[in-house]
């Protein structure tokens, strides 16, 4: 408790007790004077007891059962002064009739396994953007303060997992059947991405996490986040996924696509076809300096979708995958490769592979050229890992 609120506390037991030494001097009757004088000492009591919450100091009581985690501060120990650090949880108790109107400060002491539980949390919030909820970990003192040499040093005071918004909680539970194309959150995707072409190659992982579902609009939209933090807002429209929307780390609010690109009809069939906004994978200008035009708004063109086959076996480094579907597209593209000779035809051929109850677990672009200006080569992304 700080100075302040000691001397509150001082100040007001002695209102008390000048109160009810007028009271006894009083001709007042003994049943009355007794209700007053119980009165006042617990108005001292239940003063004090709000005047700590009121200062805003992390209070030392112990952890609710149940709580939603925002933030944390941690002071590891150090050995050179022997203070043996602190952690301050800022939380909000989850109760059965729903959160505490407010959050409230903690002040716990410092154990590895609580400070690696907060670098966790801290993670997944920055991958997945998910709500954290904690819980109390193991028996404590009976009493409500816990004192510094009752707790355990060496065990965690509270646990910490996902939770989906509880704002969508009503939509998360009603997360539809899409089997080639999972929409629900908590699923991880990593990939081999491999880029070749005249000018060299390169390998890279390549990570797409699932959010779970969004508000926007009066619509219910499945976010998609990936290792650059980009952001694809898809949602169901009529028979297909849609890709409606997207966001990039510098943007705060997601941005409408031009046009809305069909990712997949929700039940895929053999002959399905649809038409797919899509641009340059890895076509780039050689000369005089390189560029991409993967961001060229000038280069856009429509892959011409089609189911192609819906029973191969497909192998990538996560493994082998049975009863594949496989999407396949074709784009006819012009470009202006070389000033001396012209304009050329690209041929983009597009084709992807989906496993049921997993989603994409090879894609491969081929984008043909090779002049003395512009060279094109292929890309190539292969499931490493699935993570639901």
């Amino acid at each position: 408790m700080s100075q302040g609120l000691v001397l509150l506390s001082l100040l007001y037991f002695l209102l008390v007790l000048l109160a009810l030494a007028l009271l006894i001097r009083t001709s007042l009757s003994a049943r009355l004077k007794t209700l007053l004088i119980v009165g006042f000492v617990g108005a001292a009591i239940l003063s004090q007891q709000g005047w700590k919450r009121m200062a805003g100091w992390p209070t030392r009581a112990e952890l609710p059962e149940r709580f939603l985690y925002h933030a944390a501060s941690v002071r590891e120990p150090n050995a050179a002064t022997g203070d043996a650090g602190l952690i301050h949880l800022w939380a909000t108790e989850l109760t059965p009739d729903g959160p505490a109107p407010e959050p409230r400060g903690y002040e716990l002491p410092y154990t590895p396994e609580d400070h690696k539980q907060i670098q966790d949390a801290r993670e997944r919030q920055r991958q997945q953007g998910l709500p954290q909820i904690g819980r109390k970990a193991g028996p404590r003192n009976k009493s409500n303060v816990v004192s510094d040499n009752k707790r355990s040093a060496g065990a965690a005071n509270f646990s910490l997992a996902d939770l989906p918004d509880p704002a969508l909680r009503a939509a998360c539970d009603s997360t539809p059947d899409t089997p080639y194309f999972p929409l629900a959150s908590g699923h991880r995707w990593i990939y081999d991405l491999h880029e070749a072409n005249p000018l060299g190659e390169k390998t890279e992982t390549f990570e797409i996490t699932s959010a779970g579902p969004r508000e926007r609009g009066g619509d219910t939209y499945w976010l998609r986040r990936n290792s650059l933090g980009t952001e694809y807002w898809l949602k169901l429209d009529g028979g297909n996924i849609v890709r409606s929307a997207l966001r990039t780390t510098v943007e705060l609010e997601p941005r409408d696509d031009a046009v809305a690109r069909t990712v997949l009809p929700i039940a895929p069939k053999l002959g399905d076809s649809w038409e797919q906004p899509s641009q340059p994978f890895i076509l780039e200008r050689a000369v005089p300096f390189r560029e991409r035009f993967l961001h060229h708004e000038s280069v856009r063109f429509t892959l011409a979708m089609k189911i192609t086959a819906v029973d191969e076996e497909v192998t990538v480094p996560a493994g082998t995958f049975k009863h594949c579907i496989k999407a396949e597209g074709d784009a006819l593209i012009h470009v202006l490769a070389d000033p001396r000779l012209g304009g050329s035809e690209v041929v983009v051929k597009h084709t992807e592979w989906y496993a049921p109850d997993v989603g994409l677990i090879k894609l491969q672009r081929v984008e043909p050229l090779e002049t003395t200006q512009i060279v094109g080569g292929e890309v190539t992304m292969e499931l490493q890992a699935f993570e639901r």
